[in-house]
């Protein structure tokens, strides 16, 4: 059985849709986890509804603690040999949940495309790949350098016996590369189909928009998280470490610091990357040009405050 975990906060917009899709699921061992993440909209009621009208749905309600908390929970509440992690404003096809079920077989991980969309229902990026088995090395790889599989813990199938004991870390971005890292790190093989997809909506509740509205340093927590292990992991390519950073300074040259939050983001980076300095000027993904801009925003040159 598929243990189908779906955290939910002020989604009535989107969730009726994402539980029609659900239903016309073409595989049927199933188990719905619905956790509302103390929604003040009406996605509780809807989630509730939808419970009663089936026994393979289970609704639970939580006191607003963020996603992390909310798929924390799924797990623990799970019962199926296997897990799935889908968002309340996403689609998936309706072989979605058969394929990767197939698709898993020997390995730990199954993993499928990924389609993103607009907020107008246009595509505009896709991870995709050919059927194939990956080695940990080669997935880790993969996902650390952005290509062909998203970051994110949505278009995957994990064995529960894999990640029982993992947890999203209570952070407000990048929670999710984090737990898949883990999840990968403990893998042996990761199964990749590419007879299904996985389609993802960009809208308000995205990172990027969520981080415009209120910067967090949790991005550079993670991304020191993430440095970490490629220090120790000296088999993976240098370019995990250049997209790494790259993603980071993408957040800085967004913002221009007017208040203590956003300051404090400019700061923190700073510092992370004075870290890591000499890993990037050793680095042969970085360009000089790269290389010296990132330099000049390590030592303050760029975004200099009078009180740092």
């Amino acid at each position: 059985m598929i243990s189908v975990i779906i955290p939910i906060y002020n989604a009535e917009k989107w969730i009726q849709k994402t539980l029609d899709c659900i239903k016309r699921q073409t595989f049927s061992d199933l188990e719905i986890i619905l956790i509302d993440d103390g929604s003040i909209d009406q996605s509780g009621q809807i989630c509730d509804s939808f419970a009663n009208s089936d026994s393979k749905v289970h609704c639970f309600h939580q006191k607003n603690s963020g996603v992390s908390a909310a798929r924390n929970l799924g797990i623990k509440k799970a019962t199926g040999e296997y897990i799935a992690f889908l968002d309340a404003d996403d689609e998936i096809e309706e072989n979605y949940f058969e394929e990767l079920f197939i698709s898993i077989g020997q390995a730990d991980v199954a993993v499928c495309d990924v389609v993103c969309k607009d907020g107008k229902g246009k595509e505009v990026s896709r991870f995709s790949m050919k059927k194939q088995i990956l080695e940990q090395t080669d997935a880790v790889n993969l996902l650390l350098t952005r290509k062909n599989i998203n970051s994110g813990p949505c278009a995957k199938l994990f064995k529960k016996d894999l990640i029982k004991n993992i947890a999203f870390q209570p952070l407000k971005a990048y929670e999710d590369i984090l737990f898949v890292l883990e999840a990968f790190s403990n893998s042996t093989h990761i199964a990749v189909t590419d007879r299904t997809a996985y389609y993802y909506y960009q809208n308000d509740t995205g990172a990027m928009k969520k981080f415009f509205r209120e910067p967090t340093t949790d991005i550079i927590v993670a991304a020191d998280k993430i440095i970490q292990y490629i220090d120790t992991h000296q088999n993976l390519s240098s370019e995990c470490l250049y997209i790494t950073l790259s993603h980071v300074y993408q957040y800085v040259v967004t913002i221009n610091p007017k208040n203590k939050a956003e300051s404090r983001f400019i700061s923190e980076a700073r510092r992370l990357f004075r870290r890591n300095y000499m890993k990037l000027l050793r680095c042969g993904s970085f360009s000089w040009k790269e290389k010296l801009l990132y330099g000049a925003f390590a030592i303050g040159y760029l975004y200099r405050r009078e009180n740092e």
